[in-house]
C-alpha cells in the first residue's frame, strides 16, 4: 500500500545552560576562546555550590556561607555592564527587593565586570542589595557560569536557596531576559519557607551525596512533563533532561 506521509515539526530550543568552560584568567584580559559554548552541558558543575567570600560594591566582603542555610537566598549572577539585559534584572530585583525581604530572603549578584565598572551599574541603579566582584572569574567558574558563552565572562544565571541552606532551583540562560521572572522567584521562596513549617526536617542539597537534585526552574510559558519514549522505552521527564543536556523539541504528527 502506498503511504503518504506528512510531518511539521517546530522547534524550540530550552533556554537552559548547564555549561562549564574554560578556567579563567587572571587580570581584565581574559581568553574568551574556551571550548565552553551554549552547546555544551556539565552536570557536575550545575550542582556544585561552593562557599564564597568577595569583595562588595560598599567596600564590605560578602560570605555566601554567612547566610546559607540562615536565610533564603537568591544568587544572580552576571557578566557586567555589556551582558545584554542583566542591568535591567539588576533594576528588577531591586524594584521587589522589599517583597524578597518581606520572606527573609536575601538577595546576592555577582559580577565578573571589572570593578569600577560594577560599582558604575550600581549607582547608576540604585542597587541596595549586595553586588559582589568575581573579576577573575574564580567563583563564577567554581559555579559552573563562567564562560558558558565564550566571553570570558559568567553566563546570566539564577540560584536559589531554601530557609535550610539547600538549593531549590538553578537556571543559567543565554540573555537575562530568558531567566526566571520576579513573581517565579518569589513564589519559588514561598513554596520553600511553607515546606519548611510543614517539615522542618532539612531537605538535603542538591550537591549532597544521594540528594535530590534541585528543580530547575523552566521558565515562562515552558510546561513540564513526562512522556512514554516510543523509542528506547520508560518514560522521559523535560526538567529532568534539562539538567543533563541541553534540549530541542520537536513536535510533530505523521500521517500515513
Amino acid at each position: 500500500m502506498r503511504r503518504n506521509w506528512l510531518a511539521f515539526g517546530l522547534a524550540i530550543a530550552a533556554a537552559v545552560v548547564i555549561g562549564c568552560g574554560s578556567s579563567p584568567d587572571s587580570g581584565s584580559d581574559r581568553d574568551s576562546s574556551g571550548p565552553a559554548s551554549v552547546d555544551q552541558a556539565a552536570t557536575e558543575s550545575a550542582s556544585s555550590t561552593p562557599d564564597f567570600s568577595l569583595l562588595s560594591t560598599n567596600g564590605g566582603v560578602v560570605s555566601f556561607g554567612d547566610l546559607r542555610g540562615v536565610v533564603p537566598v537568591g544568587l544572580f549572577f552576571y557578566g557586567g555592564a555589556d551582558c545584554d539585559g542583566c542591568e535591567d534584572r539588576l533594576r528588577l530585583l531591586q524594584d521587589s527587593y522589599h517583597r524578597f525581604q518581606q520572606l527573609g530572603a536575601e538577595l546576592i549578584a555577582v559580577s565578573t565586570d571589572a570593578p569600577e565598572k560594577t560599582r558604575m551599574t550600581v549607582d547608576r541603579a540604585e542597587i541596595e542589595f549586595p553586588v559582589l566582584s568575581d573579576v577573575d572569574g574564580t567563583v563564577s567558574q567554581s559555579w559552573g557560569v563562567f564562560n558558558v558563552l565564550s566571553n570570558g565572562h559568567a553566563a546570566p544565571a539564577i540560584v536559589l536557596f531554601g530557609p535550610s541552606g539547600n538549593e531549590i532551583a538553578r537556571r543559567v540562560s543565554t540573555s537575562a531576559d530568558q531567566l526566571p521572572d520576579i513573581e517565579e522567584m518569589l513564589q519559588t521562596f514561598q513554596r520553600s519557607l511553607e515546606s519548611a513549617t510543614t517539615d522542618p526536617t532539612p531537605t538535603p542539597s542538591a550537591d549532597s551525596a544521594g540528594g535530590p537534585a534541585a528543580p530547575v526552574l523552566l521558565g515562562p510559558g515552558v510546561t513540564d512533563f513526562r512522556l512514554p519514549d516510543a523509542i528506547n522505552g520508560g518514560e522521559v521527564s523535560l526538567s529532568e533532561t534539562i539538567r543533563e543536556r541541553n534540549v530541542v523539541l520537536v513536535f510533530y504528527r505523521a500521517f500515513w
